[in-house]
């Protein structure tokens, strides 16, 4: 999966939910599929959308439909985040493998 920004569009309407909920999908399909380069581009993406949707047009009045997409959004935010909670607890165990194997080739360094 390649990101590429797109022109987001400013102010709450509804194609401007729908863009931003079509990027809150990728952004959970990619942290499914431990893609967390992508993650971090989509990320960065759907933020954007996000203060366009809620900064824009203050006027519109939100429909149902975009109070249902908007919970989509968060559902598809909360996978990424437990996603992401997963993926550290499993480097952190890496690390600290990787710190033990180190203090091991430290002690056998010392020996005659």
């Amino acid at each position: 999966m390649n990101a590429s920004p797109k022109t987001r569009t400013n102010g709450r309407s509804q194609e401007s939910l729908s863009e931003l909920l079509s990027v809150s999908r990728r952004l959970a399909e990619s942290a499914t599929a431990g893609e967390w380069k992508e993650v971090a581009v989509l990320e960065l993406e759907q933020r954007r959308m996000l203060e366009g949707f809620f900064k824009g047009n203050n006027d519109a009045p939100m429909t149902a439909e975009m109070v249902t997409e908007l919970a989509h959004v968060r559902v598809y935010t909360d996978r990424v985040l437990e996603l992401a909670k997963k993926q550290r607890a499993v480097l952190a165990g890496a690390a600290d493998t990787l710190k033990k194997g180190q203090h091991a080739v430290n002690a056998y360094a010392d020996c005659p």
